[in-house]
């Protein structure tokens, strides 16, 4: 069998949506300002990056604080290792889309996508390595009309037949990492035949390199940080790497590894002349991993900004993007590029960013006011304030109404549905609803009052009194607003008979206790929401003797009692019961003295005061009565010297019939 043999001809471009570079945690910066590196995620349309094929990948960027709310105080700044990427378009809070153009280079390789976003004391790095793909023809020479597969790793192309004289070429696409493939081959006869043949895929730079500070003084206290980004050849964070550094002015402090793959170098020109300088950074034993970043050497740090903003303060009916120019100078009032300084706010985000020593900035707020003020600062590369200028954030005119109402209200009258009228303006923030009038039909607006402090007009609305159930709407209107919500009016309690057994127990005559049944029939009357009632008590009580000093041994009462009351459920649970209860009672009492029984049947007259509480349960509720009363016997007799009724409590179960 003729020796297999094969040639790798890898020709075009790709597109693919690389994985998020691996989180890890922080580690302190070499300077005053802080890296965060858990802060971004990336994607990419679409999957796969095919060299000479895919002419451009969208990659989508989002950046997440500490608590994982959007980081959107700034677009990122994107470079990237090979190709070219384009200017970040956000898409949402904290998520911007790029354009990713592949290079020219036909061979499998990587490219590095690093982003950058300086937000407060922090700034927030993050890359991703996206690979590209190579697409070409694997030529292998076999047995005539054989079958030919190629694979690499999991992939496999073929089979291909080969033609009479032995000779196939094989379809294959490569990604970045794999050297080698294995060529299998069947005869026609089912002889088979295998072997690894190197793929012949050159090297590629494996680093990318980011100036964090591009600007540095050149005063002897300058300092610049550099970061690399290391990968292996599948495109994987290279732990551990051993990297060299070069200046051509200055010294560059040893690599310290942030974060899987990525790795911090400071650079210090010394005190220099120079105006530029160049730094370059090599990945040891790879020859071709070597970047190079252009730094700029000023004379002197900066040490103040001019910031101008067109306006102090902003409300929500103003144009949002407020246009900012800021200039930095150094300690002998000479302008420096604005490189040498950083610039956050703690509300809103930052947008643009041209000019070198002046720069020019927009800064865009958010209409909904979440805070009384913003403010932006101007600081150095190690964080110290420059300068700051603040906005006041007021509120706009109103230009919408809102009302709020119960769901519904008892039309007898008396009984008032509360109104809530806010007012908001074009940015949905409350204002105070200053001049708004409340109306509604069938009814009669109640006590309106402005509360300024919580930005509501607050109102009653008292339907009249009606039989039948309707829905009328409330309306408010300021100037040319107007806002309307529907209101349930329920037609006023019908007379209801209520039914109630209980037991009862009084103290009288000091030693004695009453105990006995009790059962009232009230009349609810259609006044205050059905709560008031009057209503007949019929009672028997047994007298209980508690001492031998009682002066009688035994004695019966039975009260017939009218009451009047009121009982409002002041929950849907709960309710009171306040009442007046007066009437007739007749007492039998008996006495044996000197061996002599003694009887006594006598009427009088009694009234008392009720209080107690009433607890919902079932169909009907639960009622605890406390009574204080006295009365006057309408025959005197000496057996029962007054009329057996003090305080006392009643325990019953009322429903309704």
């Amino acid at each position: 069998m003729r020796a297999l043999a094969i040639l790798t001809v890898l020709l075009a471009t790709a597109s693919w949506a690389g994985p998020t570079a691996p989180a890890a945690p922080s580690r302190p910066s070499s300077t005053a300002r802080a890296l965060d590196v858990d802060t971004f995620a990336f994607t990419a349309e679409p999957e796969r990056i095919i060299l000479g094929e895919t002419a451009s990948a969208t990659l989508r960027i989002i950046a997440t604080d500490d608590d994982d709310r959007p980081l959107d105080v700034a677009p990122p700044t994107l470079t990237v290792s090979t190709g070219a990427i384009g200017t970040p378009a956000r898409v949402g809070p904290g998520v911007w889309t790029a354009t990713f153009t592949p290079p020219k280079d036909a061979w499998p390789h990587v490219a590095i996508v690093a982003a950058t976003i300086e937000h407060g004391q922090e700034t927030a790095v993050g890359f991703v390595a996206l690979p590209l793909w190579g697409k070409g023809q694997a030529a292998v020479a076999t047995k005539p009309n054989a079958q030919v597969t190629v694979s690499i790793g999991a992939d496999r192309f073929g089979p291909v037949q080969s033609n009479a004289a032995g000779d196939v070429r094989v379809p294959i696409l490569v990604p970045p990492g794999p050297e080698t493939a294995v060529a299998r081959s069947v005869d026609n006869v089912g002889n088979e035949s295998q072997k690894s043949i190197s793929l012949g895929v050159p090297g590629f730079n494996r680093l990318a390199v980011v100036a964090l500070d591009d600007v540095v003084a050149g005063d002897g206290n300058g300092r610049g940080r550099l970061l690399a980004y290391v990968v292996d050849k599948k495109g994987a964070p290279l732990i551990d790497a051993r990297l060299t550094a070069k200046a051509s002015t200055g010294r560059v402090a040893a690599p310290v590894e942030v974060a899987p793959g990525v790795f911090e170098m400071l650079w210090q020109p010394g005190p220099s002349t120079a105006q530029e300088a160049t730094v370059s950074i090599a990945l040891v034993g790879v020859p071709l991993s070597v970047a190079k970043v252009q730094l700029r050497v000023i004379a002197g740090a900066p040490t103040r900004a001019d910031i101008v903003v067109p306006r102090r303060a902003l409300s929500a009916d103003d144009d949002p993007a407020v246009p900012v120019r800021l200039t930095v100078f150094d300690a002998g009032g000479t302008p420096v590029p604005f490189g040498a300084a950083r610039v956050d706010v703690d509300h809103g985000r930052l947008e643009g960013g041209s000019g070198d020593v002046t720069r020019q900035l927009t800064w865009v707020l958010p209409r909904a006011r979440e805070r009384a003020s913003a403010r932006l600062t101007v600081r150095t590369t190690d964080g110290a304030v420059l300068g700051s200028a603040e906005l006041a954030l007021l509120p706009g005119r109103p230009a919408a109404l809102r009302i709020e109402a119960p769901p519904d209200v008892v039309g007898d009258g008396t009984v008032g549905a509360p109104i809530v009228v806010s007012a908001l303006d074009a940015a949905g923030n409350e204002v105070v609803p200053r001049g708004v009038v409340v109306d509604a039909v069938g009814g009669r607006i109640v006590a309106p009052t402005l509360d300024v402090a919580a930005r509501r007009l607050r109102a009653l609305y008292v339907p009249a009194p009606r039989d039948d159930e309707t829905v009328v709407e409330v309306e408010a209107r300021l100037s040319s607003l107007a806002a309307s919500a529907p209101l349930r009016v329920r037609p006023r309690a019908r007379p209801a008979l209520l039914v109630g057994p209980g037991i009862g127990a009084s103290w009288g005559y000091g030693d004695v206790l009453a105990v006995g049944p009790e059962l009232s029939m009230l009349l609810r009357l259609p006044l205050l929401d059905g709560a008031v009632h009057g209503g007949l008590t019929l009672a028997a009580h047994e007298g209980i003797a508690a001492a031998s000093s009682a002066p009688f041994s035994a004695w019966r009462a039975w009260p017939v009692l009218l009451e009047a009351g009121w009982r409002p459920m002041l929950t849907p649970e709960l309710g009171v019961h306040v009442g007046a209860a007066g009437g007739l009672v007749v007492v039998d009492a008996s006495a044996t003295k000197d061996g002599v029984a003694t009887r006594a049947v006598m009427p009088g007259l009694v009234g008392a005061a009720v209080v107690g509480l009433a607890l919902r349960g079932g169909p009907g509720v639960v009622e605890l009565d406390a009574r204080v009363g006295g009365g006057a016997q309408l025959v005197a007799d000496p057996l029962v010297p007054a009329m057996p009724l003090g305080a006392g409590l009643v325990l019953g179960y009322r429903f309704g019939l």
